[in-house]
């Protein structure tokens, strides 16, 4: 897994027999096993040795209860990956495609995969249906070695992708500070050209009205053109300095919606 990589585990549908008497209770068991954590080979393994597969099929069940437990990991924010393996059709009477749909359209913005385990026609329709519900895709395996390499790929993709998003996106920091440095700097100048201007303008007025070269009516005249003209220009270059602080921000912004974008696209290859 990538640095940083949190995995979860959750198995559904697994109490029980697949015997009609223990439909309601398979059918509403939805347990996470492993919680979002960073991968513990050895914590892991346990997960995986609690249960056995048995029961129903509460796919729906397993898809929303998902959405509830990744809440707070907005996708803006964090790389969802899900996958979803299967070995048949939803049992429980549950809309997996509607499920998924939900999901696809969530804050989460996952990048979704499902795994078909040696299912049958009926099957890969339904799951095959899931996947395009969610904008995600679809495999179908047949052995555990198959299964192992498709999780392989994707954790090696995710980590090359990983890398270079995260490249990307400390150069476009970088040109970021960069510029804003520049337009601080720029302000800053400004405002002490001004300043200066301005007590040298008041001086000035003020050694001609000491001198008497001017009457008092001159004076309080001169005294409110300067003051009016340095409002005037310190307003304009206020409103420059926000208007490329805000151009900056906004190259800023679009540049890292592109790449995350890009990131999300490429993991899912």
């Amino acid at each position: 897994m990538p640095q940083k990589a949190n995995v979860s585990l959750s198995v559904y549908g697994h109490v029980g027999t697949g015997q009609e008497k223990d439909k309601e209770k398979s059918c509403r068991k939805v347990e996470e096993v492993y919680p979002l954590s960073a991968y513990d080979p050895a914590a892991f393994t346990n997960s995986l040795n609690q249960f056995k597969p048995a029961g129903w099929t509460p796919m729906a069940k397993a898809v929303e209860q998902v959405m509830k437990d990744l809440k707070e990991k907005d996708g803006e924010m964090n790389t969802n990956i899900i996958y979803l393996v299967s070995d048949g059709i939803e049992t429980c009477g549950g809309d997996p495609v509607k499920a998924m749909e939900s999901l696809g359209a969530s804050n989460l913005k996952p990048v979704v995969n499902i795994i078909g385990y040696q299912v049958d026609n009926h099957g890969l329709s339904q799951l095959k249906e899931m996947a395009k519900a969610a904008n995600g895709q679809f495999l179908n395996v047949q052995n555990q070695q198959d299964l192992k390499s498709e999780f392989n790929r994707t954790a090696e993709m995710a980590k090359v992708w990983s890398q270079w998003h995260e490249d990307a996106n400390a150069a476009i920091n970088s040109l970021f500070n960069n510029v804003q440095s520049q337009l601080n700097e720029w302000h800053k100048t400004e405002q002490e050209k001004m300043n200066r201007e301005h007590k040298n303008l008041q001086s000035a007025v003020n050694y001609l009205n000491d001198q008497e070269k001017i009457d008092t009516d001159v004076f309080f005249r001169y005294d409110d053109h300067y003051r009016e003209y340095f409002l005037t220009v310190d307003q304009e270059s206020r409103d420059l300095f926000l208007e490329l602080d805000s151009l900056n921000r906004d190259s800023f912004l679009d540049n890292w919606d592109e790449i995350t974008d890009r990131f999300l696209e490429n993991v899912n290859m």
